[in-house]
């Protein structure tokens, strides 16, 4: 099954050898078998692939160092990084977070809000540095520049920026640093997590999804945005189903539940909660088209997966592969500037969806 890719490619990060966008999926150019891929994630203009085996690719931009050893518009592995066994990694704007096999976390790349890691002691870096205190990590997220760790234990810790309350509480109300270094956000049996751009999401093993950070544009869940802006508690979002995976846009977030519903809330302006009328109880128009209640997001409503991009969404439902939202660069597969209800790509037999910042990728026939 090839790895297809379109979208953002400036930096060459979708990974096919030119850095041209594209509108039209083409195959990416892999030195690995599809089989083996467990992973694609992506930051502002780099790219990251997991093997099953362990290793790490890399392509896109590294004038930051967020891609080690490696500066390729095709996915290369990093020799740098081959020493160890690696379960997990995602991209921030500038920077990477990896975890290896025995749960400790990494950082790479740059940024000046803490998001590796170390507050003021390590601004860039591109060999991995062991992020002290984060280990037994199980998963990791990072949002534009702040970063969510999910330990075995079902404890999510974060660091980085907090200047929307999206680490939480303790760390909100210190003033006298702009970063944050790692902390402990929420503990009660987180089982997953996302981050937008300023906001964090946890789904715990109830299938109960809680929000914190920015709420300008709904993106909470629950709290109008002209009342509340922002929170800095985890705050409960009501779903009539349990939620069985969580994803985030910059300024939405979407949830799969296990009636295989797609239910969002929050930015709307591209089309990201597809084309649900703007109309009723929890929707606004400033200070763009959002919705700050959870909404049904119309066909398909069979769903199995789904992913967010930065402001598009792409979704596998009866095999088959829709994307919607923001589309100037290609990454939902069409013309339009905007997507305002799904569109189906002409690709069989999906197995595996990846987006990031206007970039998307689809393992499948």
């Amino acid at each position: 099954m090839p790895v297809y890719c379109f979208g953002s490619n400036g930096n060459g990060q979708l990974g096919i050898g030119h850095d041209i966008d594209l509108r039209i999926p083409e195959k990416c150019s892999l030195n690995v078998p599809d089989s083996s891929i467990a992973k694609i994630t992506a930051g502002g203009n780099h790219s990251a692939l997991l093997t099953t085996d362990g290793d790490i690719y890399f392509c896109g931009d590294n004038s930051q160092g967020q891609c080690a050893d490696v500066t390729s518009s095709t996915f290369q592995k990093s020799q740098t990084l081959a020493g160890k066994n690696w379960k997990d990694v995602a991209c921030g704007w500038s920077f990477t977070i990896l975890v290896d096999n025995f749960g400790q976390a990494y950082s790479l790349g740059a940024g000046n809000r803490g998001e590796l890691g170390h507050d003021d002691k390590l601004f860039k870096t591109n060999m991995a540095v062991a992020i002290r205190g984060v280990n037994r990590i199980a998963t990791i997220a990072c949002g534009y520049r702040h970063v969510v760790a999910l330990s075995i234990d079902g404890v999510a810790m974060g660091w980085g920026s907090n200047s929307s309350g999206q680490l939480g509480t303790a760390a909100f109300h210190d003033k006298k640093t702009k970063s944050v270094l790692p902390t402990i956000i929420f503990q009660d049996n987180v089982a997953a997590i996302a981050c937008g751009q300023t906001h964090s999401v946890f789904l715990d093993g109830a299938g109960k999804v809680y929000t914190l950070g920015l709420n300008k544009y709904g993106q909470l869940g629950k709290f109008d945005p002209l009342e509340r802006d922002r929170s800095d508690q985890p705050t409960l979002s009501l779903l009539p189903a349990r939620a069985v995976n969580i994803s985030c846009g910059w300024h939405n977030t979407v949830v799969l539940t296990d009636t295989h519903e797609i239910w969002g809330w929050g930015r709307n302006d591209h089309g990201q909660l597809k084309g649900i009328e703007a109309t009723g109880d929890g929707w606004r128009d400033k200070p763009v088209n959002l919705a700050w209640k959870p909404v049904r997001l119309q066909q398909p409503s069979t769903a199995q997966d789904m992913i967010c991009g930065s402001e598009h969404v792409l979704c596998i439902s009866n095999g088959a592969v829709y994307a919607w939202g923001w589309n100037e660069h290609g990454n939902c597969a069409t013309t339009d500037a905007d997507v305002f209800a799904p569109y189906a790509l002409s690709l069989a037999n999906p197995r595996m969806v990846a987006a990031g910042c206007a970039t998307s990728w689809v393992i499948a026939d």
